[in-house]
């Protein structure tokens, strides 16, 4: 009983020793922005947000909350396609899509007319990603900021 226990002991100590503070996932970038679809009843753009997980655990994704705004104008909330586990110390990818109506531009003051009409002539549209990503990593919860901007070239 007494070598069970010093046995317990020694593997308790060696798992504890072993053990390193965890560390928060890192944002990367969001690259790959691709228009999916484009025609006067939906705009879809489909990414990659990119991310690394130095932890030597994998992680999941409890809750995120990125919102696209495209030439100044809030166009909603990025959709995730979730894998189930993020592998550990190793770049991960996430694809994220989002689906709005053109018209949505309509709403704000110059509109559809000065951003659209604007990112035509100039063949481009700026888009901003901002929000975070909430992980969980052994049962404690990071948040992981997320801001990006970038311009679009529209190929038409």
């Amino acid at each position: 009983m007494h070598l069970i226990k010093i046995s317990f002991s020694i593997a308790l100590l060696l798992f504890v020793s072993s053990c390193k503070e965890v560390q928060d996932p890192v944002f990367k970038r969001i690259h790959k922005v691709e228009i999916k679809n484009l025609n006067l009843d939906n705009i879809e753009l489909a990414t990659i947000a990119e991310f690394y997980n130095p932890n030597g655990v994998s992680l999941n994704i409890d809750k995120w909350d990125i919102q696209l705004i495209a030439n100044g104008i809030n166009m909603g909330k990025v959709e995730l396609q979730i894998p189930s586990t993020i592998p550990s110390k190793q770049d991960f990818k996430l694809p994220m899509t989002i689906s709005f109506p053109p018209k949505k531009l309509l709403d704000k003051k110059g509109g559809i007319l000065s951003g659209i009409l604007s990112s035509v002539l100039d063949r481009k549209l700026e888009l901003e990603y901002k929000g975070y990503i909430i992980v969980e990593i052994l049962n404690v919860k990071v948040k992981i900021p997320v801001e990006e901007y970038q311009e679009l070239e529209l190929k038409l």
